[in-house]
């Protein structure tokens, strides 16, 4: 599989040129499959720019997905981790229960989980470790090198309390957002679709109607 990199300035055409390739090559090769990979919240316009660069104002074998959409079709194709996707509130409703759960373990942030902000600012804690893949060991190492600092010490250890936790209830039930990409990682090897595939992967789409020439 090759690899090519489109760069250059804000504003330099990189986008357009990326586009009319795509769409050009997706008409020379009506049987095989071209996804346009972008953020989330520029799927639909991403969409719509496409569709009206194309000569015929239609796209048939060209797909706008983000990265956690290819996760789900390719998820979808060859099976694998079928665990339900957790979002935002339910990761705040199981961290209160975990809370309540393992109160008496929790030698400082048990009285301040209950001031507004607390619970988000913990959850965000949480998400990151799961994000950077950091381990309880990791978190034990952070623990020993603030033995000088007790606060700090003290917060680690109800942290790492509720990692253990928060991660343990979540195993073989419900995947994070977080998870998605690992998740991804390991089914695409076997995803007969994206082996035949073309990706581009445009980090910052276009965001107004623009005139290609």
């Amino acid at each position: 599989m090759s690899l090519q990199f489109i760069i250059g300035s804000s504003g330099s055409g990189k986008s357009c040129y990326a586009y009319q390739n795509i769409i050009e090559q997706a008409g020379l090769h009506p049987d095989r499959l071209y996804y346009v990979i972008v953020p989330e919240q520029f799927t639909m316009q991403t969409q719509k720019t496409l569709v009206e660069m194309s000569p015929g104002k239609g796209i048939l074998n060209i797909d706008i997905l983000s990265f956690e959409r290819l996760a789900y079709r390719v998820l979808e194709e060859v099976g694998g981790d079928s665990r339900a996707l957790l979002e935002e509130t339910g990761k705040s409703m199981v961290l209160q229960k975990m809370v309540q759960q393992h109160g008496k373990d929790l030698s400082y942030l048990g009285g301040q989980m209950r001031k507004a902000g607390y619970l988000d600012e913990v959850k965000s804690i949480l998400s990151e470790f799961m994000q950077y893949d950091i381990k309880d060991s990791d978190i034990e190492e952070m623990i020993e090198d603030s033995a000088d600092r007790t606060l700090l010490q003290m917060k680690l250890k109800d942290v790492s309390v509720l990692y253990q936790a928060f991660t343990g209830y979540l195993k073989n039930h419900y995947m994070t957002g977080e998870e998605v990409m690992d998740a991804l990682e390991k089914a695409l090897p076997f995803s007969e679709k994206m082996k035949n595939s073309v990706l581009l992967l445009d980090a910052i789409p276009v965001l107004r109607r623009f005139r290609c020439g």
